[in-house]
Order: C-alpha cells, then structure tokens, then sequence
C-alpha cells in the first residue's frame, strides 16, 4: 500500500509535466477533481502502511520507552493490523476535509477576485437612475431642474446618460449575434466613464481620454471584457464572439437590416463589465439616431466634499472605502438616493446605489458557497460521531487483548493514552491529509483559473486552522467515553473467552 501510494504521489505532482495522458486531457473542473481524489486517495494509501511503521519505530527508541514505555508501539499496532478499516476512516476524514478547504480557498479567492469589482462598476459615479425601453428616462442633465427638496443637489458634480437598443452583432466572418448596444453623452464621458482594462493609445494616455475621444468619433467602440476574455479550461471565449482592438464590427438594425454600420473595436471594459454593464459602447447621437436607442440609465457623481444632513439616518449605509471614497460621500449618496427615489417614485424609474448592487451579487455567491462549506463541514461532524461509534465497536472487539495487556501489567491510565494516541493518530492524519492535499489543489487551480485573472493567491488560513485544532478536539469529544469504558476493562477479562 505505501508503494502504490508513493507511486500514485509520484505521479500525479512529480511527473505532470511528462504525463502523455493529462497532456492531451483538458484542463476542465472534471480532470482537476478526478485528480484531486488520486492525490488524496494516495496520501491515505501511504499514511496508512507506511507512517505507523515509522513512528512505531521511534516509539521504541529509549526517549520514549523510559517515559510512555510501549504505549506508542501498542497503541499503533491496531491500525497497521486492519490497513483497510484505518484507511477507510483516514479516507472518510480526509475526503471531507479536502472538499471543505478547496470550497473554502475557492469562496476566499473570489473574494480576493471581486474585491475590485465595485470600482470597475461605477467609477466616479456613485448612482445610477435605470428605466425600461418602453418608459424611458426623462430628465434633464442639469440636477438644478429636477426639483428636489434637499441641498445635495447642488453638490452632483456630474450627471451621464446612457441610452439603450438592441443591435446585431456581426463579425468578419458573418456571424451574427444580438447584443445590448449603449449610448453614452458628453457628461459621461468627461466624468471618466468607466474604467477600462485596455484601450487604443492612439485614443489617448488616460481612459478618460480615450473616452472623450470615442464620444466625437462615430466608428470606433468600447466592448465589455466578455468579447475578450477566454476562459481557463479550454481557451474558447466567454461570448461565442471575441474581439481584438482594431477588429471591425458591423452593428445591424434588428428590425431593418439594411440600417447598418461598421465599427472599430477601440478597446475594453474591465472584467466585471460583462456582468454589471454589459453592451457595446458608442457615441450616443449615432445610437439615437441611427439605432433609435432610449434613455435608460443616468449616472450621477457627487463632489468628493459632499456632506450628509445631521438628521439623516446612516446605520443601514455601507461605506466601504472602494475607489478612495470617503464615508461622508457614502452616506451623502444615499440620502440623495432617498430624495431621488420621492421624486422618480411615479415615473417607473428605479434609483440605485451602484456600490450596494454589487456587494449585493458579491455577498450573494459568497453567501450560496458558504452554504456549501457548512454542509461539507457538517458532514465533518458526522464523520467525527462515525470515529466514535468505530472506537465503540473497537472496544467492545479487543475486550480480552486489552485485558491481557492489563494482566501484563499496563495501567488505566496506559490503556487510555493508547486509545487516545491511537483515535488521534487515524483523525489527525486524515484530517492533515486532506488539508496538504487541498493546499496544492487549491494553488493548482489558482495558477489554471485565477493567475491570468490578474487575482493574488489566498488561502483561507482560519478554516484550515480551526479544522486541525477543532478536528482533533471534537474527535477527543466523540470517543471520551468509549476510551474510558476501556480503561475499566480489568485483567479477568482475558480469561473469559477461554
């Protein structure tokens, strides 16, 4: 067994780079699973057979034998006389604890990814007005004649339209596919707009400029990140299109197809972008007037100076310090957000806080993987109370060797160190498996998926802490009392079965 799981640990870490076989797999959720369960169906394999021989050996060194004498050599001696059973149990512990770190690495490094997402969201804006095709927006650009009955008004520093059609997308091979088609005015785009990821330099050094230069062109466009991005698993885009900067696009009318026009990629959104504002992004008058696009979002910025009022209520305002915001200017957005909302109530138009909708989705994946890992560590619980009930059986089993062991003159106190050593070792190594095994999965699927995402590599270091620590101590917890019944099993019992 400890030849065929240093075999398979060979295998699978060290020769990865000459395996003719994982070469020609792809690197897909599948494959990284299925090696994810060889590698920790190893460490089980060597753990079992080739670990207690070892210690076993140390335990009968003279260090050990003047102060526990053959408490250590006994207490692993059973789990090397039953492979199977220890390696089911190490199995069990390690599977469980493998899946509850990977899950949880993977919810940290989302986290870690997203953490940037509410900067790319919304820029140097902080609302954002939103209304449908069919009852658009009608606002004016100047806050001043909207009419509200607050003085924050007059610190909205910036206001951008955005309209809204819906065009076919046509790339160099004829293939069409429908897409959102954005408008964009002057006050968006002197404001910033929205963070770019890359851009044509020939549009200028900053993406403010390029920006500005792509609102006075009305042949170049700005696509969100999914034309560009590529997953990790198989290289094929995330869009059934994808996109270069300089790639010519056609934008065709999807009631007129004769109305057409062709466009230059000029660059790309950040990542987010295709989650939170997806479209193909052009001069506005070309998209009113050409693809007849409506106002459906408004941008709104207050100054950076911004203050709320005394009386305003803050506890339920989020204020996170993304984009270098001050609190002052969250909590100032969302009282302006409140007075909006009286006023755009009657008007099928919905007021929003950018930051607050992404934390939302954020909040909500965190929330539905965490729900995962609960249930995983759940099943760590049952598992822990599954140890118990084997000690249980193994007790009631070795009745009569552990009341030879007693006739030969081993103590209470001895029989119940050699349980304790004994539990502690098959839970503490399959727990420690799984975790060494999850470790190295995690980070291999760090440098498949997230690496190229530009994210930095986290480990969730207080779940692997409090799974050692409160592993073992629940394990301790659940076979307390069988270890104790054994502790009473007197000398006699060696001479009943006879």
């Amino acid at each position: 067994m400890a030849w065929t799981g240093g075999l398979l640990l060979v295998w699978t870490i060290a020769l990865e780079p000459f395996d003719p076989i994982r070469n020609n797999m792809t690197s897909d959720e599948f494959s990284f699973i299925l090696l994810g369960l060889f590698e920790v169906f190893a460490g089980v394999l060597l753990l079992t057979s080739a670990a207690p021989i070892l210690v076993s050996k140390i335990g009968r060194s003279q260090f050990f034998t003047k102060r526990w004498g053959p408490v250590l050599p006994v207490a692993l001696a059973h789990p090397l006389a039953t492979p199977v059973r220890t390696a089911v149990v190490m199995g069990m512990f390690s599977i469980t604890v493998f899946s509850v770190i990977v899950l949880g690495g993977y919810t940290e490094q989302f986290d870690n990814y997203s953490s940037s997402f509410v900067e790319d969201t919304e820029g140097e804006f902080e609302l954002m007005l939103t209304a449908s095709r069919s009852r658009p927006l009608e606002l004016s650009s100047d806050p001043l004649e909207w009419n509200l009955s607050t003085q924050l008004e007059r610190d909205i520093d910036a206001v951008g339209k955005v309209y809204r059609s819906e065009v076919f997308l046509e790339d160099d091979l004829e293939e069409r596919m429908p897409y959102i088609l954005r408008g964009f005015d002057d006050g968006f785009a002197m404001h910033g707009g929205l963070p770019l990821h890359l851009w044509d330099e020939s549009l200028g050094d900053t993406a403010e400029e390029a920006w500005i230069s792509i609102g006075n062109r009305d042949d170049i466009v700005l696509v969100d990140a999914s034309f560009g991005l590529e997953l990790s698993t198989d290289g094929t885009g995330i869009s059934s299109m994808s996109f270069s900067i300089g790639d010519s696009i056609s934008l065709i009318d999807l009631s007129n197809p004769g109305n057409s026009r062709n466009v230059v990629v000029g660059g790309f959104l950040e990542q987010s972008s295709y989650l939170f504002s997806p479209g193909v992004w052009i001069n506005s008058e070309i998209a009113v007037e050409q693809f007849d696009a409506r106002l459906t979002r408004m941008y709104v910025s207050l100054s950076d100076d911004s203050q709320p009022s005394d009386d305003f209520d803050s506890s339920d305002v989020q204020t996170l310090s993304a984009a270098g915001k001050t609190a002052e200017l969250r909590i100032a957005s969302a009282e302006l957000a409140e007075h909006l909302e009286e006023k755009l109530n009657d008007e099928g138009a919905t007021v929003s806080i950018i930051s607050d909708d992404v934390i939302l989705i954020q909040s909500l994946v965190i929330a539905i993987l965490g729900i995962f890992e609960g249930y995983l560590a759940l099943g760590l619980i049952v598992g822990i109370a599954g140890i118990g009930v084997v000690t249980v059986r193994s007790v009631s089993e070795r009745r009569r060797t552990i009341g030879i062991l007693r006739a030969l003159g081993y103590r209470r106190k001895m029989v119940t160190a050699t349980f304790l050593i004994e539990v502690s070792w098959v839970g503490i190594l399959g727990i420690l498996n799984g975790v060494l095994v999850a470790i190295g999965f995690h980070y291999s699927l760090y440098r498949a998926f997230w690496e190229d995402q530009g994210a930095d590599f986290t480990l969730p270091w207080a779940s692997i802490v409090s799974i050692l620590i409160g592993g073992w101590v629940l394990i301790l917890l659940a076979t307390v009392i069988p270890i104790r019944s054994a502790s009473k099993v007197p000398p006699s019992a060696a001479l009943r079965d006879i």
